[in-house]
């Protein structure tokens, strides 16, 4: 898990300097007295107003430099070290097909609910019928300027929690779990209850000014539900019973 934070920042940190803390190093000990393990992540400590979000224009700026200077170096969607969404894994091998990519991640994720909170057949079926059906049909033609869509690299949980601003206003985010996706993705937690200040439309417009939707433009809305499925399944295999799987 660590290794995969570590990385993400790194990346991040590499790609835009000063959107992240500088990371240091991690790794993991073990206790003398209890024969513990230990593991640890070093970063740079930053005294951020964690109770104001950045303007909604300047954290635009920000994301979308990410987006579009952070180009996968294989030229596939995933990663080079598997990456977390709070404690569960990403998958991320190297996929040249976004709908392949993006079908793997949110069956992982609906596998992961089933273990946490017992079998549901009516969410896996729909789950089957929305990976064979609605992804093909509303990713596997994805345009952005008259060229198919390329992975870009992104946070991977960029929620209200994970976001800060410093003295100044500038955006700082923190406790990612990266891979190169569809840009798009990353907006897809910007629609789900807990993010409260992030689902404001005003986030959401000033993102899509600078970095409009790739094409079909009128079919945003339906890929953004579509990849807030994982963000909403995600958090109910960490918290079985919170209302998210439901929705």
């Amino acid at each position: 898990m660590l290794e995969g934070e570590f990385t993400s920042l790194r990346t991040i940190g590499t790609v835009c300097p000063g959107l992240t803390p500088s990371v240091l190093g991690f790794g993991e000990f073990r206790t003398s007295h209890d024969d513990c393990t230990i593991s640890f992540l070093v970063e740079d400590f930053l005294q951020l107003d964690s109770r104001t979000m950045p303007d909604p224009e300047e954290f635009a700026t920000r994301i979308v430099a990410m987006h579009g200077k952070g180009r996968s170096p294989s030229g596939k969607f995933g990663f080079a070290v598997t990456t977390c969404d709070g404690p569960l894994p990403h998958p991320v091998a190297w996929q040249a097909s976004w709908p392949d990519f993006f079908a793997e991640l949110l069956l992982s994720r609906v596998r992961m609910d089933a273990k946490a909170c017992g079998p549901w057949p009516e969410l896996e079926s729909a789950a089957e019928q929305i990976v064979s059906k609605v992804v093909p049909r509303l990713l596997a033609s994805l345009v952005w300027q008259g060229s198919p869509i390329e992975p870009n690299l992104i946070h991977g949980d960029l929620w209200d929690a994970n976001v800060g601003t410093t003295g100044d206003g500038k955006t700082i985010i923190f406790d990612a779990g990266s891979y190169y996706a569809h840009n798009e993705m990353e907006t897809g937690i910007w629609r789900v209850i807990y993010a409260e200040k992030l689902g404001q439309s005003s986030y959401k417009d000033a993102y899509l000014r600078l970095y409009p939707p790739a094409d079909p433009v009128d079919e945003w809305d339906d890929r953004n539900r579509l990849y807030s499925l994982k963000c909403n399944l995600n958090w109910s295999a960490t918290d079985p019973g919170i209302i998210t799987r439901k929705m």
